[in-house]
């Protein structure tokens, strides 16, 4: 649903010009809007793989370096789009009337408001993104539907106004909603979470310091030897391969293929053991040791925890 709704605000201004507005208009439109689509696939490309790095700093409780990682993704964004929207301002124009045969000249301003859009789409997509990983994803539902609401009931009103600019401010709008709701959750997490992690810090002080007496009544205590042994019998033996993510554990690259391990197979460090799906971005998970494969601990399309247990090696 929350896909559906994220393509119906890209389509809303189409809609309102669709009811106002010739066909010619909406083809100007959609040729203004593409450069600004682009930039917002371009930017969830190439950052989504570090979305596996914010879920790790996330599950380690580490938020000071969550938040500076965050952070300064965003701010690379920011800086790119800016580069974007004033290349865009001096040959883009010119490079869509080349590719596609007509004349935008009109159309100067609209097309800088549709780039700035673009970017805080980008922007919308990284911190969408980041909030799934860090399962606050309950939250983006409503706010797409009122997002959603809130543009359609403008976007008949702008167009009839404005026009072209008034489905381009609508753009804009839409997306600058989403950016300020979905960081407004994420600050209230990265908040909740901190508190958390101070709670759970301050915890450790209330444990009783054991005074000279019972730490020598401890030290006369001595385990036996056949305790020990049966303790450590209890632990598995080898190496623990963990999910560095939370997602769909997949054992083969497809349905049809044959699972890139199976227990009893030697493996070498490096070698791929199975795929981690998040957010459409498979994630290979590799051996760190060489060994065998000595125990699966998950199904195949299961959904696992970041620091799920999958395999054991030995």
């Amino acid at each position: 649903i929350g896909t559906f709704l994220s393509l119906l605000l890209y389509n809303i201004p189409k809609y309102a010009m669709a009811g106002v507005m010739t066909d010619e208009y909406q083809t100007y439109y959609s040729i203004l809007f593409m450069p600004s689509f682009v930039i917002s696939l371009m930017c969830e490309f190439v950052f989504k793989p570090t979305i596996t790095t914010i879920a790790e700093l996330w599950w380690e409780n580490n938020v000071k370096k969550f938040t500076l990682y965050i952070l300064r993704i965003i701010g690379i964004i920011l800086v790119c789009c800016v580069a974007v929207v004033a290349g865009g301002h001096l040959i883009g124009r010119t490079l869509l009337e080349i590719i596609y045969g007509v004349d935008l000249s009109p159309y100067k301003l609209h097309f800088v408001v549709l780039l700035i859009g673009g970017g805080i789409s980008a922007e919308v997509y990284m911190i969408y993104n980041i909030l799934i990983a860090i399962r606050w994803g309950k939250c983006l539902l409503p706010v797409y539907s009122v997002t959603a609401m809130i543009t359609i009931l403008a976007s008949r009103t702008m167009v009839k106004q404005w026009g072209i600019m008034g489905a381009a401010l609508n753009y804009v709008l839409s997306c600058s909603i989403l950016f300020v709701l979905f960081t407004t959750i994420l600050i209230f997490a990265i908040l909740k979470k901190k508190k958390e992690t101070v709670v759970v810090a301050g915890n450790t002080s209330d444990i009783p310091v054991m005074g000279l007496e019972n730490m020598q009544t401890a030290g006369n205590t001595r385990l036996k030897e056949s305790d020990i042994v049966q303790q450590k019998s209890d632990e598995p033996e080898g190496q623990i391969v963990k999910s560095p993510l939370v997602g769909t554990f997949y054992a083969a690259p497809s349905e049809d293929a044959e699972p890139f391990v199976s227990v009893g197979d030697s493996v070498k460090k490096g070698q791929t053991l199975a795929i981690v799906e998040a957010m459409k971005l498979m994630n290979e998970i590799e051996s760190d040791f060489d060994g065998k494969v000595a125990e699966l601990y998950v199904e195949n399309g299961q959904a696992v925890e970041y620091g799920q247990p999958l395999f054991r090696i030995v």
